[in-house]
């Protein structure tokens, strides 16, 4: 709810600053306080609002990486990293059937020969970002 509020505070300053500069006048904009002490104030909002942010929701947080690594070795967004490996055919005909079959793409791919699981994984890891631990 407070980034939510912060994010009231600070359209109401874009708002002021933009009708602060609407109203100016060529070079001369006798307004200029108003847009100085709005953008200050954002600033302030920001640098405050994040820093409570991270304090309070993401300090200490840690990914399981073990639920991660399953989670896209079931998805079929894993072709995606196989086809500069494998070729965009070869990854398409086997993730059509793995969805025919509704089984994973990595077990096809491990039984058919083509690459085991621990090699696709790997492929895998080093085309995302490491979450993996």
């Amino acid at each position: 709810m407070a980034m939510i509020q912060m994010s009231f505070a600070m359209i109401g300053n874009v708002t002021a600053v933009a009708q602060a500069v609407q109203y100016g006048e060529l070079e001369i904009n006798h307004f200029e306080p108003v847009v100085a002490s709005r953008v200050f104030d954002s600033i302030t909002l920001l640098t405050q609002g994040i820093r409570r942010w991270r304090e309070k929701c993401v300090d200490g947080v840690q990914a399981d990486a073990a639920p991660n690594l399953a989670h896209l070795t079931e998805s079929m967004a894993v072709a995606t990293a196989l086809v500069p490996r494998l070729g965009y055919a070869k990854v398409s005909q086997l993730a059509r059937q793995s969805v025919n079959e509704g089984r994973s793409l990595l077990a096809i791919m491990a039984e058919s020969g083509v690459m085991s699981e621990a090699e696709a994984i790997s492929v895998i890891e080093k085309a995302s970002y490491p979450v993996f631990g």
